[in-house]
């Protein structure tokens, strides 16, 4: 029986509402319960307490020490009532109100407000000028103002909004986990409002609860015959508990359900049984034969369905022990956190290496999920391997600010990162014998040295000992270094590679290639760039010095000597630092000329389209 009379909305979030409040009661005649409504626009049904800030211990305490009333059914419930508010407020922070209104976007300010005001007066008068048939003369000048206004609030708007992404990208330096990141993942989101349901409260309800079956009430044995006066067995309350789900909205006295549960169970550890339904089991079939007939399973007269895979503590199980389902699955969730965290980490600025690298550990985990499991026969066949190889590659192109046409070996080397299907591997590996870890580690550098890693390593001049690369000190991958040392960037050679210039000569001499090593090594454009590292090594540096550079000296090369230890550890870092100034220098310069030659061609094509 719908208990509620009005279309006032009986539940209101900030952009969201709804009408249909239905309760279920017996009233004895049916009419004892009429004209039930919502008293006024906010009436009873404004939620009281932050539920979500239950402090269970402050619960306890009171319960503890605060006596239950002892009520019948002829006393009245404002005692229950005053029990349970003063519980709340014992341990329950009350909840403040969000303000009338729409809530504004975070990057509105005071000057859009007063720009978007002025522009409504400018349009106003436009619309008014065309009603009242003025000159064309009079209405290009209302149109003109208010489209230049209109204009002058969207780049507002804009650099506003670009200013406060920027902002949001270097609070991630500070907490990785900020608004930011919940933003992009998804965990923060705007409600659309509810549609209107208005007149619909007959159908809904039908819907919600269609008519039962008939009941063959012959067939239907008769229940025991129980006392009236038969007190509630505590089981038969934590099953009525159950209904009590949290975090749901509260009726109209505001209590919310899990104080109502704590109330009315004192002893929260009660072991309650629970049966299986024969309805909700599903099946799979492991075999490797090519055809078979699928078995008929029954349990309590139900048949139980054969899947072709089915899902298992979120591993995707299929007939084959194949796992390229769940590789599949693990791999597009990756790749789409990847994607949204990447709006995080642009290629210029920050955030820092580290937390690029640990936002990358997101995805990365997401992929790798269960991997002791599916690993041995998840990545035996190549395309299960290119799978997370493509997924593993989109997470490392923003850790370290790479081009898209950097290959994934390369990739992996310069972050530090095992391949994926490696990387796997060595997990189920350590799952299976804790115990045995050092003396197996070489065998993952074996297997990574043997995949082409080392090969493409020495094409691009990237250092070559991969062991020697991945136990470097930390070392941060700005992202002009990590076009030296990837060769992906603004090199002509590069550029000529994708259909982006005509050659490859060097615009700055006349070598016909130019390359990273020519950029940084050889081109007497950039002498005086070079001229500190010169004078550190004695001599121009070349492609053999990045590895010794970058990854400074080995620790069983150091002498045993504190004091000369600590020279040579300081004489290292001066040099990477120095070395990655010569890098940037160079390369911003390199791309502050090709933008004004862009700009140039895009003038000098402007002009022949206006002569045209």
């Amino acid at each position: 029986m719908v208990g509620n009379v009005g279309t006032e909305p009986t539940y209101r979030r900030i952009n969201a509402e709804s009408v249909i409040d239905v309760k279920f009661h017996r009233c004895q005649p049916r009419l004892a319960l009429t004209q039930w409504r919502v008293m006024d626009k906010y009436g009873l049904l404004i939620r009281g307490w932050a539920h979500r800030r239950l402090n269970i211990d402050a619960l306890t305490s009171h319960l503890a020490t605060a006596l239950l009333p002892v009520t019948d059914e002829n006393t009245p419930a404002d005692q229950l009532i005053s029990y349970l508010t003063s519980t709340c407020d014992a341990c329950m922070p009350p909840r403040v109100p969000p303000p009338p209104g729409r809530r504004q976007a975070h990057w509105w300010n005071q000057e859009i407000a007063a720009l978007r005001d002025e522009y409504g007066r400018l349009r106003r008068n436009y619309h008014r000028a065309a009603r009242k048939r003025e000159s064309p003369e009079q209405l290009d000048v209302h149109q003109t103002a208010y489209t230049a206004k209109r204009k002058v609030l969207r780049q507002t708007i804009r650099s506003s909004q670009a200013k406060c992404w920027s902002d949001r990208c270097r609070s991630v330096d500070s907490d990785p986990w900020s608004f930011a990141y919940k933003v992009v993942t998804k965990r923060i989101v705007r409600r659309r409002p509810g549609i209107e349901i208005r007149g619909m409260e007959s159908e809904i309800a039908d819907h919600l609860f269609p008519n039962p079956p008939a009941t063959g009430w012959a067939l239907k044995p008769y229940l025991p015959a129980t006392a009236k006066d038969e007190t509630v067995a505590l089981a038969e309350l934590a099953q009525a508990c159950k209904i009590l789900l949290p975090g749901k909205a509260t009726g109209p006295d505001g209590i919310p359900n899990e104080v109502l549960a704590n109330v009315f169970l004192r002893k929260p550890n009660t072991q309650l049984s629970t049966e299986a339904s024969p309805k909700k089991p599903k099946a799979v079939v492991l075999t490797r034969k090519n055809k078979y007939d699928n078995p008929e399973l029954l349990v309590e007269g139900h048949v139980i369905p054969i899947k072709r895979s089915m899902r298992y503590l979120g591993v995707e199980i299929d007939t084959r022990l194949s796992f390229t389902k769940h590789i599949q699955q693990a791999s597009r969730k990756a790749t789409d956190s990847a994607k949204a965290i990447g709006r995080l980490m642009p290629n210029l600025g920050r955030p820092s290496q580290s937390k690029r690298a640990l936002l990358g550990t997101v995805a990365n985990s997401k992929m790798l999920y269960a991997s002791p499991i599916w690993a041995v026969r998840g990545t035996k066949t190549a395309k299960n391997r290119a799978e997370l190889a493509r997924a593993q590659r989109t997470i490392a192109l923003r850790t370290i600010r790479a081009y898209g046409t950097v290959s994934v070996d390369v990739l992996s080397i310069l972050v530090s990162m095992l391949p994926a299907d490696l990387l796997a591997t060595e997990r189920a590996r350590v799952r299976v014998c804790l115990d045995d870890q050092t003396d197996d580690a070489p065998k993952t550098l074996g297997k990574l040295g043997g995949t082409g890693l080392i090969e493409a390593d020495r094409r691009t001049g990237s250092p070559p000992d991969v062991g020697r690369w991945l136990t470097k000190p930390p070392l941060t991958l700005t992202f002009r270094l990590t076009q030296v040392l990837s060769g992906h960037g603004c090199f002509r050679s590069y550029l000529k590679k994708f259909n982006r210039v005509d050659d490859s000569y060097c615009v700055y001499c006349v070598d016909p290639d130019d390359t990273v090593e020519h950029t940084v090594s050889i081109s007497p454009s950039w002498l005086d760039n070079r001229a500190r590292m010169t004078e550190i090594m004695r001599r121009s540096p070349n492609a053999g010095d990045v590895e010794e550079i970058l990854c400074g000296t080995l620790p069983h090369d150091l002498p045993e000597d504190a004091q000369v230890r600590r020279r040579i550890i300081n004489q290292s870092e001066t040099n990477r630092m120095e070395f990655i100034r010569m890098v940037e220098t160079i390369l911003s310069t390199i791309e502050k000329d090709e933008r004004e030659d862009e700009a140039l061609q895009r003038a000098q094509g402007n002009v022949r389209a206006t002569r045209l």
